[in-house]
């Protein structure tokens, strides 16, 4: 008898157990990220304190601390005339509620008719409040101009950040533009720099001469192609992105931008830097080489992942198109740059086209893409495609994939871990039963 009820009271508590893996509320993965994709804004405001809103952000649901917000914008000429996106402490920036948290160091010119700049704002905000908004707005010159962006706000990863100032170049010498010392832990190192050339002549930049940096300066990343830029005209201020990695790099390292002019006609480049370090030190990146762009939107480079399913990650690529021929092409509006797994995430919302053929002033395009969100299938594969109006473009991408929050699919994750518990419990009440019965 004493068998019997040893048995029926197992059993009784394995029902239990099993009850408590049915209904055991699983704890819910925290919200890190937030992500807009901005429409098409026409008939940009010319007066700088009433500022065109071209994309806002509500990060609903980060919390009050430190985000990192990454947002993307293009700028395109819609007529004849040449327009110019201004700098200024009140004029072209990223926004958070009506205070300019970060903008553009130089002015920058748009060009005629379908032609355009790309900018990426990236920040640190240690003052967020909880839900925050952001925005990036703009002025223009002349109001034949149009604009969109894209917003991207993150937490809960160790991060340092810099924005520097305005820094003399040296033609034929590489100049030190910016520097970050952080505070990251060892290992694993992401790094994200967005630069701005300022021009007073005709000069050139020469490819590998836009320098992402470790602290004993071996090259991270640096610019695939030449880029050429002229004075208050086409190529004045122009930006690029630069993405690099360092998984050996030491506790509390420093990273740095180098910028060195071949031609004398700098009058100076800036450069923002971002470092940070992923969940669980998961990242994945490429660098491409450069890939011939058709009108049959050709792949510039991909990336696979390891991710979970429900995973929280951000994604960023930056990629950069060289004119080779005496026309000036443009990427197509909503293929012209994509970054797609399985499904489309991010496009090109205008077209834009170079200031300048093959071998002038603005010659070429610089253009970033920025996603973030939350994943429906584990190990996706990240595409970075590039589509242009007629062949002459050479392209390539340098594409980041990280991790913000694991996926409940994680074995590793809380959720799971919990349930584990639930399981060895029944198991091993099992086993106990079974050696009575014996």
């Amino acid at each position: 008898m004493n068998e019997t009820k040893k048995t029926i009271l197992g059993l009784a508590v394995i029902s239990i157990l099993i009850s408590g893996i049915i209904f055991y509320p699983q704890p819910a993965l925290a919200v890190a990220v937030a992500f807009n994709d901005g429409s098409v804004s026409a008939s940009l405001s010319t007066n700088c304190a009433s500022r065109t809103t071209v994309g806002t952000l509500t990060a609903t649901g980060l919390g009050a601390g430190t985000n990192i917000v990454i947002a993307t914008v293009d700028y395109v000429s819609s007529d004849a005339g040449v327009e110019s996106v201004v700098q200024g402490s009140t004029s072209n920036g990223l926004y958070r509620d009506t205070t300019q948290v970060v903008g553009t160091q130089y002015t920058f010119y748009v060009g005629t008719s379908g032609m355009g700049e790309h900018y990426t704002y990236l920040l640190e905000d240690t003052g967020a409040s909880a839900n925050e908004v952001y925005t990036v707005e703009t002025c223009v010159s002349a109001t034949a101009s149009t604009a969109e962006a894209k917003i991207l706000a993150f937490q809960g990863l160790e991060s340092s950040f810099v924005d520097s100032g305005n820094v003399a170049t040296v033609a034929g010498s590489t100049v030190k533009i910016a520097e970050v010392t952080t505070d990251l832990t060892a290992n694993n190192h992401i790094i994200i720099a967005s630069v701005q050339i300022d021009c007073n002549g005709a000069s050139t930049i020469s490819a590998g001469n836009i320098l992402l940096r470790d602290s004993a300066n071996a090259t991270l990343a640096s610019n695939e192609f030449h880029m050429l830029c002229g004075s208050a005209s086409a190529g004045d201020g122009m930006s690029i992105l630069l993405i690099g990695t360092n998984s050996g790099g030491s506790a509390n390292t420093k990273y740095n931008v180098g910028v060195q002019e071949t031609t004398s006609g700098l009058a100076g480049a800036e450069a923002k830097i971002l470092a940070l370090k992923a969940t669980n030190d998961e990242y994945y990146y490429a660098d491409s080489g450069s890939t011939a762009v058709t009108t049959s939107a050709p792949q510039l480079n991909s990336i696979a992942t390891s991710f979970y399913n429900s995973e929280q990650v951000a994604i960023l690529d930056a990629t950069q198109y060289d004119d080779t021929d005496s026309a000036v092409e443009s990427l197509v509006v909503s293929t012209g740059h994509t970054i797609s797994n399985g499904g489309t995430l991010a496009v090109n919302d205008i077209a834009i086209s170079g200031l300048g053929a093959s071998g002038s002033a603005g010659e070429g395009l610089r253009h970033s893409l920025v996603y973030g969100g939350t994943l429906s299938s584990a190990n996706p594969t990240y595409l970075s495609n590039a589509d242009a109006s007629a062949t002459g473009l050479n392209g390539e991408s340098k594409i980041l994939a990280f991790s913000l929050i694991d996926g409940i699919s994680n074995p590793n994750a809380s959720g799971f871990q919990q349930n584990n518990m639930w399981i060895f419990a029944i198991l091993n009440l099992r086993e106990s039963i079974i050696d009575t019965k014996d």
